[in-house]
């Protein structure tokens, strides 16, 4: 997405301090910190899970995952490789802080237990468009984890499927989920209007266990036309396309 009106914002952290300010928006918001080891041993305390990722990364590229498997026992994986290692506390810390590039920021996110699809872990991408003064919501569907990867993106390897089939495999009240999510995606793609003044919204959810829902990025360069293409439902290919082209024709 290349508009001359849309301003692309990079930093996660930056974003997620923006929707922290509306109440409605705050409670879905997983815990955030800037990377340092004295912060990870804290959140990895606090929380069962904790991913470490750049701060202005894309993609999926360069994200860690560490999930507490018993006291003093880590699992580690990342987008770099399928292997997992596992280690104590200190060992896990120095690790992660290994395979973090120097000079570039991070963050540090609290994990969220989230509902799986056929074992393998998902979340939720929505495309939204603002079309003259009003947001729609254009397309969704589930992002599924393959193998031990700590990410779902499309770009790694994640598989597209739609998101009805993945909250009917566990069992959620799935109208009651979508509209939730559907909710919060109009909600933060109105701060995000508001701020910045974008009209095109990559926006990440995810679902736990419980069927709570969660924010997880806002990406403000979104790829539409190829996700769209991958995914296969022609009904929402066209709706996001024609979206897409009305924008590029007002405004760029």
């Amino acid at each position: 997405m290349d508009l001359a009106v849309q301003r692309v914002v990079a930093s996660k952290l930056k974003k997620n301090n923006l929707l922290l300010k509306d109440p409605g928006i705050a409670p879905h918001i997983p815990k955030t910190a800037w990377f340092s080891v004295e912060a990870l041993k804290k959140m990895l305390k606090d929380y069962a899970a904790v991913f470490v990722k750049p701060d202005r990364g894309f993609c999926g590229n360069g994200i860690i995952r560490i999930n507490r498997l018993k006291r003093d026992q880590y699992e580690i994986c990342s987008s770099f490789t399928d292997e997992v290692k596992t280690a104590d506390l200190n060992n896990t810390c120095s690790m992660v802080a290994g395979l973090i590039k120097p000079g570039i920021p991070y963050i540090i996110q609290q994990g969220i237990d989230v509902a799986t699809y056929k074992g393998k872990a998902f979340d939720v991408r929505i495309t939204m468009h603002r079309l003259l003064d009003k947001w729609q919501l254009t397309g969704w569907f589930a992002r599924v984890s393959t193998n031990n990867k700590a990410v779902t993106n499309w770009s790694k390897g994640g598989k597209l499927v739609p998101l009805e089939k993945v909250l009917a495999a566990n069992k959620l009240n799935a109208t009651e989920i979508s509209r939730e999510l559907a909710d919060l995606a109009h909600q933060i793609s109105h701060t995000f209007g508001s701020y910045y003044g974008m009209r095109v919204l990559g926006v990440d959810m995810a679902v736990d266990r419980k069927g709570g829902v969660w924010f997880i990025e806002a990406n403000t360069s979104p790829i539409v036309r190829k996700l769209f293409k991958d995914y296969g439902n022609k009904q929402m290919y066209n709706k996001a396309l024609n979206a897409q082209a009305f924008i590029e024709k007002m405004y760029s």
